[in-house]
């Protein structure tokens, strides 16, 4: 095999296909993401990284009618800068979650039990006589307008 840019995108060729493909070389990426595209399984993505670098890497993936572009953005390790990857999602991808809750902690993270992320529980009916009765209690609440 060459050394050139279309070598290094066509070593995906006989190699079968792929849930996921990540572009990520020193290499012509679009190159690359054509032929991510040839491979790519039902239900994939393509991950391009350093996406802002490649406008019409990311243009060609998304314009191919079968993918959805999601961009993640934030600093790049070791780097003083952000950068910005992109996962192009094929129409039928289904997320699998590894755990019973999804997102999972990571190490470090706090775990958190609130009543905020679910439906408010309703009170309890009462039988009427017993509901005129707690009106009854009830304190009146002035308010001045």
């Amino acid at each position: 095999m060459g050394s050139g840019p279309r070598d290094y995108a066509s070593a995906i060729r006989g190699k079968g296909s792929f849930d996921v493909v990540i572009v990520d070389g020193a290499s012509n990426r679009y190159l690359c993401a054509k032929e991510a595209l040839r491979h790519l399984n039902p239900g994939g993505m393509v991950i391009l990284d350093n996406s802002e670098w490649y406008p019409k890497s990311a243009a060609m993936l998304r314009e191919a009618g079968n993918l959805i572009q999601a961009d993640f953005y934030g600093f790049k390790a070791t780097e003083s800068h952000t950068s910005t990857t992109s996962v192009f999602f094929h129409r039928e991808y289904k997320n699998i979650p590894r755990a019973a809750t999804q997102p999972t902690l990571m190490y470090g993270q706090i775990k958190v039990s609130t009543d905020w992320d679910s439906e408010p529980k309703q009170p309890k009916a009462r039988p009427p006589a017993k509901q005129a009765q707690a009106q009854a209690e009830e304190p009146l609440t002035l308010t001045s307008g």
